[in-house]
């Protein structure tokens, strides 16, 4: 079986308040078109749905259920961490969604949040204005940058490159902790 790609929602602003994860998920509607910062199906945006149905799975801890729209940030074998609001593509009969890049999505469509992507091959690690007091990670790759907020401090969506599993963080320039952060794996 093949997991449909879904997207969390991880950053937004609320009343001119940066807020992040599953409360970013709750303000925004059950139907949403978003802009994407690169796919592999040579779209500029896509319309995204919550379910409303509950998540069930079973690990080896157990049975686990999130009412609808809730999901888990992510699952293992052994169990599920986290809670947010996935939003999966809609359906279209005869199509496949696959990439092998990060793609991020942004909404609304035309928010205009000078989001900087960025890749492995144009990270660069020395220019990072943030720190994170956790360590451990085998790499730490910044994903995107932006002042969603428009305070004078960068965001960025960091990705945790661990031996057996990987986490996400969203920090905030000049903190050491997260503002949102989970980690999927199995250590």
């Amino acid at each position: 079986m093949v997991d449909t790609l879904s997207f969390q929602p991880v950053l937004c602003t609320i009343d001119g308040v940066i807020g992040a994860g599953q409360r970013c998920g709750e303000i925004m509607p059950r139907a949403v078109t978003v802009r994407l910062t690169d796919a592999s199906s040579g779209h500029d945006t896509m319309d995204l749905m919550r379910s409303a149905v509950p998540y069930v799975t079973n690990t080896d801890d157990g049975p686990v259920t999130f009412p609808a729209p809730y999901g888990p940030s992510c699952c293992m074998y052994r169990r599920c961490v986290g809670r947010t609001i996935p939003y999966r593509p809609l359906a279209a009969p005869g199509t496949a969604l696959t990439t092998s890049k990060t793609i991020l999505a942004v909404w609304p469509a035309d928010a205009d949040i000078d989001l900087q992507p960025r890749s492995a091959t144009t990270d660069d690690p020395a220019a990072h204005g943030w720190t994170l007091a956790r360590m451990g990670a085998r790499k730490l790759l910044e994903l995107a940058t932006s002042d969603i907020d428009h305070d004078g401090r960068t965001e960025s969506l960091v990705y945790e490159w661990w031996a057996n599993d990987y986490g996400l963080d969203v920090l905030v320039r000049g903190t050491a902790a997260p503002i949102h952060a989970f980690s999927c794996g199995n250590i």
